[in-house]
């Protein structure tokens, strides 16, 4: 994210990758210890991502909801107190822009243009699934395709493995509402970004599937140990070929 910040041209992703990489930080910021500043400066980001496009705002929102029930243990309506308390701070954060734009256009008018652009975006970003080339393995395509299978799968596989029986009582205190925090940005911008084109598409999800990638690789790679030596050498030569191929 820095070195996309730094950069000259910058990418096409470079809006959503800080906007990310914050959502993160804070939402573990919070689940480590969640005061009402640090649930105040997520209900800010929020409506920066909101300002930089509807959509943004919406998935780190869902995210950040989820971390502040997480860090929750009191009874459902003080838990929903929170919530609510947190998506009104938000609002008011936006509430001058909604000022002005009323005073513009109309907030009517702007969501009309709102949807209909994104139904204009959705419609040329419609996508099948991306086919693999077996007549040649290193290709862009192939790359591009075996990308979008991985960032797909992350999120679900991440979930699978949380549910697991144990797994989450042996993860650090608040590592498992960091990881499932995680999963849930990482799934949903999975079905808010992840369109055609992919060559341009794949960078905006990078940072949540590259976090979960991190956790789940060495889990991985250590689980195997307990496996039989066929299987292990099969499956660890999995995991090598998935590294060699994100850096293709």
């Amino acid at each position: 994210v820095t070195l996309q910040a730094l950069a000259y041209p910058r990418s096409y992703s470079y809006p959503k990758l800080p906007l990310h990489a914050l959502a993160i930080t804070l939402c573990w910021a919070y689940l480590a210890q969640p005061t009402r500043a640090r649930r105040a400066g997520l209900a800010a980001l929020v409506a920066v991502a909101a300002l930089f496009r509807p959509d943004h705002g919406m998935v780190i929102a869902l995210a950040s909801l989820f971390a502040i029930l997480w860090a929750d243990s009191r009874p459902a309506p003080a838990r929903a107190k929170t919530a609510l308390g947190f998506a009104a701070t938000a609002a008011a954060f936006v509430l001058p822009w909604f000022i002005f734009v009323q005073s513009t256009t109309g907030l009517a008018a702007y969501a009309r243009s709102v949807i209909g652009f994104t139904s204009t975006k959705a419609d040329v970003g419609r996508m099948g699934w991306p086919s693999l080339r077996l007549d040649a393995l290193v290709t862009s395509q192939n790359a591009e395709a075996f990308l979008y299978y991985l960032f797909v799968l992350l999120p679900f596989v991440g979930a699978v493995v949380l549910l697991r029986r144990g797994t989450a009582a042996a993860l650090m205190p608040h590592a498992a509402g960091r990881l499932w925090t995680v999963i849930i940005l990482a799934a949903c911008v999975n079905a808010t970004l992840l369109r055609n084109p992919l060559s341009n598409r794949l960078g905006d999800v990078a940072v949540p599937q590259t976090i979960l990638a991190a956790w789940l690789l060495p889990a991985a790679w250590h689980t195997l140990r307990a496996s039989r030596p066929p299987v292990r050498f099969a499956l660890r030569t999995g995991v090598v070929a998935v590294v060699a191929l994100l850096t293709l």
